[in-house]
């Protein structure tokens, strides 16, 4: 099951506090729903969101109005603008996820949600590339450099993204 975390501050937040009720619903709706990823960008259609929230098709439009400068809507794909900022996941192997997902996402729904494109992440599951011409290991696992002698084994460097600059982590 994935896990969600939304901020409570948002029951003190005034935009929010200005919603009608089924506007509300929608919102928490498009926040949790078990197609949500990382990214905030999914496919939904109208049918299952008002089946999940018993919103009526005219009740579903109405809200969607309400919240069209937090969520964008575009033939049933839903773009939650300020995802990341809803939820608690950093980090860059979270970041490595959303770019994933990301390219996943069809070419005229990102241009139509304005979704820029993200660094593209190498073939290696546990490379990340930095810069074109190089790449960090974004695991902690170690790196075994002759399989016939077990005890020569070499941690790989560990890196942080301080600002835009990657910083290698003492161990």
């Amino acid at each position: 099951m994935k896990t969600r975390i939304i901020w409570t501050k948002l029951w003190d937040d005034s935009w929010f506090d200005s919603l009608s009720q089924n506007s509300r619903i929608l919102f928490i709706y498009l926040l949790t729903n078990q197609d949500i990823g990382l990214s905030g960008c999914y496919y939904l259609t109208d049918k299952k969101i008002c089946f999940h929230t018993h919103l009526t098709e005219i009740e579903l439009e109405v809200s969607k109005i309400d919240l069209v400068n937090k969520i964008m809507f575009f033939d049933n794909w839903i773009y939650v603008l300020n995802a990341q900022g809803y939820n608690g996941f950093v980090g860059l192997k979270n970041d490595v996820a959303v770019t994933r997902e990301i390219n996943l996402i069809p070419q005229n729904v990102k241009n139509t949600f304005g979704i820029v494109k993200q660094h593209r992440v190498s073939e290696k599951d546990d490379r990340v590339l930095a810069t074109p011409d190089t790449s960090i290991i974004i695991n902690h696992k170690s790196e075994i450099i002759n399989p016939n002698k077990k005890s020569e084994i070499r941690k790989q460097k560990s890196y942080n993204l301080v600002g835009n600059t990657m910083v290698e982590v003492e161990e």
